[in-house]
């Protein structure tokens, strides 16, 4: 057996298979879709709030509040926050190759650590609460991938309290879908929602 096989049977048995997804293939990342609010045209979105025990629905809204210019707010016409409950951001795409979905959060405050490899020597996950369904099939929560500096440098508690970093899906196969984001909690603000398109090297 060679070393390279070798190699990938140590990662095999070493990581997790949500793991492998992640790192075992240096993939090129290119962008194929990317919202920055200027319009919510090709979004269904809605979000639950409730002043009285009695729930409303509402759509989300854009606001001047973004990280870079506008950003899509999940807005009660109050304080924000009050009553405020769940909510979701949905779309339609056909991705020709495998991707993925990522989006800026205003706050990550709340994210929990999830899992660490020694591959590629500091990967480290922070999982949202936020969780992508796919033509309505739950694919997981969110994760904030740290930079190398970050990992090294940081510990979880200022990670979380960094402010517009990505959140990350997983892997989503081709064709066309049904995207969903869905939130426990609607956030505040959210930017720069992205669809990424992966070319394996």
């Amino acid at each position: 057996m060679g070393s390279a096989a070798l190699y990938l049977v140590f990662l095999v048995i070493g990581c997790s298979k949500k793991e492998l997804k992640w790192d075992l293939l240096k993939k090129t990342e290119e962008i194929v879709l990317h919202l920055d609010f200027e319009t919510t045209s090709m979004l269904t979105t809605q979000f639950t709030w409730s002043s009285t025990g009695t729930p409303n629905y509402a759509n989300w809204e854009i606001t001047p509040n973004g990280f870079s210019g506008n950003g899509l707010m999940a807005n009660n016409n109050q304080v924000y926050g009050y009553g405020v409950s769940e909510g979701y951001i949905e779309f339609n795409y056909e991705l020709k190759k495998e991707g993925k979905v990522r989006f800026r959060y205003e706050s990550l405050v709340g994210l929990q650590p999830k899992l660490e490899t020694s591959f590629n020597g500091y990967i480290y996950l922070y999982e949202h609460e936020a969780t992508l369904f796919v033509d309505d099939v739950d694919f997981g929560n969110f994760y904030y991938i740290p930079s190398k500096s970050e990992y090294q440098n940081q510990n979880s508690l200022s990670i979380s309290n960094n402010k517009w970093g990505f959140l990350n899906s997983n892997t989503i196969p081709p064709g066309l879908h049904k995207i969903r984001i869905q939130f426990h909690v609607a956030p505040k603000n959210v930017d720069d929602l992205e669809v990424i398109e992966y070319s394996v090297e």
